[in-house]
């Protein structure tokens, strides 16, 4: 305990030295109450800090295998009010994001040492089963998170400091925590205390997204219809983050209910419907802010081919549609012809050609040229066409399409010329 009361002394000292670093080169507002420190230069204090952390650091491994439940944190720390201290909560926001860190990077080293110790379980499974040793090995224990520390830490600021601007954003940390530590039904109490308590915090969303992940993923054992009521709650917490469209959360959001209606459509193919629409809504909301998030910081861009492909293979489904094709280009008449649609189209295509529905394939990659002459891809959508002829063995009406191949994207064709204008 001795060691850990000096760690916490001078992790203290570093902190504070790192907050007033940046209160000073925003602001040069922040109180700091050793006056000792504020004799020294901003590049002093960046050598004192990196001093103290290397103090800290050497501490930490002298009580490493001995560290207790909890921090010791001074009487007089916590005792003085925020109008002695504002930064306290911000402080210990910073202590928490360190054990987070030390925990994270623990359990790393103790999966490393669970992998080996798993390896000789196995080597030593196997001379058991043969007979060399006579006493069966004994299975090593998978390590678990535990960021007990950190909670506690937490559990400071909403205790102490109840109207801090940080109280979501502890509340919510501690939940995560307790979910990465199995502890489930506690962390969505939580959860659903930030939702209730602090409607407009920007943790609410990410409650919501906590909640319906929970309901999104079956359980090893799950029913039929037990996975059919958990896909419909999660669909209406989804539902619920909607409501916060500049949240990073919001295209997240679109594309599992897309997914949740996309998996009860094999109960019910009319939620083919709003898979759909779902699917189309993030697809839509992506191009609409490409230009203004270019680096896909904020809009969940990875999932828009997911999204395409799950478009066209619901029109697909002839559990859904007898006339999947007419219905998606009606669909993407509707739309306006976007840029997208050529995809969902020629996932059409490609998908009743991987199950050898060729006369399907044919009329979906047709309307897909009939639709987007001009499309850049054309040559590669007629010769699919050809080639599902081939497949079935009509060799004549492969040529006869090899031909229209020929005729109209060849170098003198019109559709050439326009190429040549694009700025591909």
């Amino acid at each position: 305990m001795r060691y850990k009361s000096r760690i916490i002394k001078y992790f203290f000292i570093s902190v504070m030295i790192t907050f007033f670093l940046e209160g000073y080169l925003i602001a040069q507002n922040f109180d700091v109450s050793d006056s000792s420190l504020k004799k020294l230069s901003v590049e002093e204090l960046v050598k004192l800090r990196k001093i103290l952390a290397k103090q800290r650091d050497n501490l930490y491994k002298e009580q490493e295998k001995s560290r207790a439940r909890g921090v010791e944190i001074s009487t007089e720390f916590l005792d003085k009010t925020q109008e002695e201290n504002t930064n306290q909560d911000k402080i210990l926001v910073r202590v928490a994001e360190y054990y987070i860190d030390e925990e994270d990077l623990d359990i790393e080293r103790r999966f490393t040492e669970y992998d080996h110790a798993y390896d000789e379980y196995d080597r030593q499974l196997k001379l058991y089963e043969e007979g060399t040793l006579k006493v069966p090995p004994v299975e090593p224990v998978q390590p678990k998170y535990n960021y007990d520390d950190a909670i506690y830490i937490y559990d400071l600021i909403i205790s102490n400091f109840p109207e801090s601007s940080l109280i979501d954003e502890a509340y919510y940390n501690k939940a995560f925590l307790l979910q990465k530590m199995g502890r489930d039904s506690l962390a969505q109490k939580i959860f659903q205390k930030v939702i209730d308590q602090y409607p407009e915090s920007p943790y609410a969303p990410e409650a919501y997204m906590q909640l319906a992940e929970g309901f999104f993923y079956p359980e090893p054992g799950d029913t039929r219809e037990e996975t059919i009521l958990n896909l419909k709650k999660a669909n209406q917490l989804y539902q619920n983050i909607l409501v916060y469209k500049g949240s990073a959360r919001y295209d997240e959001a679109l594309y599992k209910m897309g997914w949740s209606y996309y998996r009860l459509a094999g109960e019910d193919p009319n939620y083919y419907t709003n898979a759909i629409v779902y699917f189309t809504a993030v697809v839509q909301d992506i191009h609409r802010t490409k230009d203004l998030d270019p680096t896909g910081d904020i809009v969940l861009t990875d999932v828009e081919p997911e999204a395409i492909e799950y478009i066209a293979a619901s029109f697909t489904d002839t559990a859904y549609s007898k006339s999947g094709v007419e219905n998606c280009r009606k669909f993407i008449e509707k739309l306006g012809k976007p840029d997208f649609g050529k995809k969902i189209m020629e996932g059409m295509g490609d998908r009743y050609a991987k199950i050898t529905l060729w006369a399907n394939s044919r009329r979906a990659y047709k309307e897909l040229l009939s639709m987007y002459p001009d499309y850049v891809y054309g040559p590669r959508i007629q010769k699919k066409i050809a080639d599902s002829y081939v497949a079935e063995s009509e060799l004549d009406r492969a040529f006869e399409e090899r031909t229209v191949l020929f005729e109209t994207y060849n170098p003198k064709s019109e559709w050439y010329a326009q190429l040549e204008q694009k700025d591909i």
